[in-house]
C-alpha cells in the first residue's frame, strides 16, 4: 500500500490502522515449501486423529459409513465415503457400461482412478491407494500454492493467512485423505499457473493435461491459463509460438472424450451421464428449480437448513470476491475462480457440493487473506472458528453423513 505524507517532506504520517506489514522477501523457496509441507502434515495428522476417534466412538450411518470396509484399518476407514466408491469401481473395473436415465461411471473422469490403481496394486488394496494419492496430492497443494503465494510477492503475513485459510477451510478434509479427485485437480491447476508464472508454457501444458482429465470442469481450464499468458506478454500481439506448449491441456479432456466417443458412442458422454443425477443442462439446472423444494423439506430442522444454506452462501462469497481477484491477480485468475466456482454452481441442480468445488478456488483465499491480515483479531477469530468447523465437518464425513 502507499505510504502518505505530509506536506513537509522531512515529516511522515503514522501508517493506517489496518495497513498491512511492509513485504520483505521472507524465507528461501525451499524453505517456503518445507514450512508449508510441515503445516499440511500436522493438520493432515490430527484429522485422521479426529476420523479415527469418531469411527470408534461416535454413531455412524451404516449405509455409508461400515466400520470394516479395510477390515481393522480403522484409521483408514473413515476416508472412504459416497463418490469414493464410484472411483474404486473404476480403478477396480474400468469403465462398465453405463444404464440410460441412471448414474454412470463415465461423470467420472480417468486421472484419479487411473493413479488409485496403480498406487492401489503397491498397497495391495485400492482404497489405500487412492488415500496414498490424495495424501500426497494435498502435500502437492500446500507446497505448490506457498509457492505461489511467494511468487506473488505477498507480504509475509498475507502468505500465511492465505495458506491457514486454505488448509483449515471447513471442506479441506477433501486435501487430507478423502477418497475424491479435488486434491489432485487443485495441485495440478496450481503447478500449471505457476508454471506459466515462470515461463514454462511446454510444462504448464502439461500440468494443465493432468488437471483437465481430472475433473470435468477442468475442460475450460485452457481459457483463463491462455489468458494469464497474455497479460504476461503484455497483450495477444506478444504471443510466442513457444507459447503454443499450453494447448497440451487440452489433451487430458480431449483423450477421455476421445474414449468415451469409442466406449459409449459419444465424445460428451461425461456431460450426458449427468443426467443420473438429474443435473442435465438446462433451464432447470441453471436457475435451480430444486433449490427451493428443497428448502422445504429443511423447515423444521434448522441445523440441517444451515449446513445445506453453507453451499450458496460459499459460492456467492467466492463469486463476490473475483472483481478483487481481477484487480490483485488479472484476469487470468479472475476467470479461473469464474469456471470452477462459477460453471460448477451452473451444472448444480441445488448448488449441493459447491462448499468442496470452492476449495479449487485458490486466489479468493489470497484476497481474503489480505483482508483478514490487516486485523489480527478478526483473523485468529475467523481461523479459529474455521478449524473447529473442519474437525466437525470431518467427523460427519468419517461417519458417513453426506455434506459436500
Amino acid at each position: 500500500m502507499r505510504v502518505k505524507y505530509t506536506a513537509a517532506p522531512s515529516v511522515e504520517t503514522e501508517p493506517e490502522q489496518d495497513e498491512v506489514p511492509p513485504r520483505d522477501e521472507g524465507p528461501s523457496a525451499l524453505a517456503t515449501a518445507l514450512s508449508a509441507l510441515g503445516v499440511f502434515l500436522l493438520v493432515t495428522a490430527a484429522l485422521f486423529v479426529v476420523a479415527r476417534v469418531s469411527l470408534s466412538l461416535l454413531p455412524y450411518t451404516t449405509q455409508h459409513a461400515r466400520p470394516d470396509i479395510l477390515g481393522d484399518k480403522l484409521w483408514f476407514n473413515g476416508w472412504f465415503r459416497w463418490d469414493g466408491s464410484w472411483y474404486e469401481h473404476i480403478a477396480h473395473r474400468g469403465y462398465f457400461e453405463p444404464w440410460p436415465g441412471h448414474q454412470s461411471a463415465a461423470a467420472y473422469f480417468p486421472m484419479y482412478p487411473f493413479l488409485m490403481r496403480i498406487f492401489g496394486a503397491a498397497f495391495h488394496a485400492r482404497v489405500l491407494g487412492g488415500i496414498f494419492v490424495t495424501v500426497v496430492s494435498g502435500a502437492a497443494v500446500a507446497v505448490l500454492y506457498a509457492l505461489w503465494l511467494r511468487q506473488k510477492a505477498l507480504a509475509p503475513a498475507v502468505r500465511w493467512t492465505a495458506l491457514l485459510l486454505l488448509l483449515l477451510y471447513p471442506f479441506a478434509y477433501y486435501l487430507t485423505g478423502a477418497v475424491y479427485a479435488d486434491a489432485t485437480f487443485i495441485a495440478a491447476v496450481l503447478a500449471a499457473f505457476l508454471l506459466i508464472e515462470r515461463d514454462l508454457p511446454l510444462l504448464a501444458g502439461m500440468a494443465g493435461a493432468v488437471a483437465t482429465s481430472t475433473r470435468p470442469v477442468g475442460a475450460l481450464l485452457i481459457i483463463p491459463l491462455v489468458l494469464r499468458i497474455a497479460e504476461r506478454r503484455g497483450g495477444w500481439r506478444g504471443f510466442k509460438r513457444r507459447d503454443a506448449g499450453i494447448l497440451l491441456t487440452l489433451a487430458g479432456v480431449g483423450a477421455y472424450s476421445a474414449f468415451t466417443w469409442r466406449r459409449y458412442g459419444s465424445p460428451i458422454a461425461w456431460i450426458q451421464a449427468q443426467e443420473g443425477w438429474n443435473q442435465s443442462p438446462g433451464p432447470a439446472t441453471w436457475f435451480k428449480t430444486e433449490f427451493l423444494k428443497d428448502l422445504q423439506m429443511f423447515s423444521h430442522t434448522s441445523h440441517d437448513l444451515i449446513a445445506y444454506l453453507s453451499h450458496p452462501v460459499l459460492t456467492f462469497v467466492a463469486l463476490a470476491l473475483v472483481p478483487s481477484v481481477v484487480r490483485r491477480f488479472g484476469w487470468g485468475y479472475g476467470s479461473y475462480v469464474l469456471v470452477v466456482v462459477g460453471l460448477s454452481a451452473l451444472s448444480t441442480q441445488n448448488f449441493f457440493g459447491m462448499s468442496r468445488y470452492v476449495l479449487a478456488a485458490f486466489p479468493v483465499f489470497a484476497v481474503a487473506a489480505e483482508v483478514l491480515a490487516r486485523r489480527p483479531a478478526l483473523r485468529g477469530a475467523w481461523l479459529g472458528v474455521s478449524a473447529v468447523l473442519l474437525v466437525c465437518a470431518t467427523s460427519l464425513f468419517a461417519r458417513g453423513f453426506y455434506l459436500s
